[in-house]
């Protein structure tokens, strides 16, 4: 299920080195699994970190200059490397991205996309 599709769009400040975009989705109950993708962003993020509605890091990316796709599930087999797995709390979770401009054009631009899903009935 579709939870946000979103783009975001930056326009270079000459007072500025760094952009932090902070992001925030609903994320509905009784979901076992979520997956936040990033599509080729114009420009790298540095870091982006996504933390639960418990605020618990729950994924961390760096240096990210291709498309991204990262999985949290309650199954460790079926977690992204590096992603922490267990139970997907419901309520308002926080994208946090660090975006260098210093070489940026005069837009920087960025789409995600995030996806639930029941695996099984309960």
């Amino acid at each position: 299920m579709l939870i946000e599709h979103k783009q975001i769009d930056l326009r270079r400040s000459v007072d500025k080195d760094v952009y932090f975009v902070i992001e925030h989705f609903v994320v509905p109950q009784d979901l076992e699994e979520l997956t936040l993708t990033i599509e080729e962003p114009d420009f790298p993020i540095s870091v982006l970190l996504l933390y639960d509605s418990q605020h618990i890091l729950r994924a961390e990316g760096r240096n990210i200059e291709h498309s991204l796709q990262i999985r949290i599930a309650e199954a460790e087999h079926q977690t992204s490397l590096g992603a922490r797995w267990g139970l997907i709390p419901a309520g308002e979770w926080i994208m946090a991205m660090e975006v260098p401009i210093e070489v940026q054009p005069e837009t920087w631009t960025c789409n995600y996309t995030i996806e639930g899903n029941r695996l099984y009935a309960r």
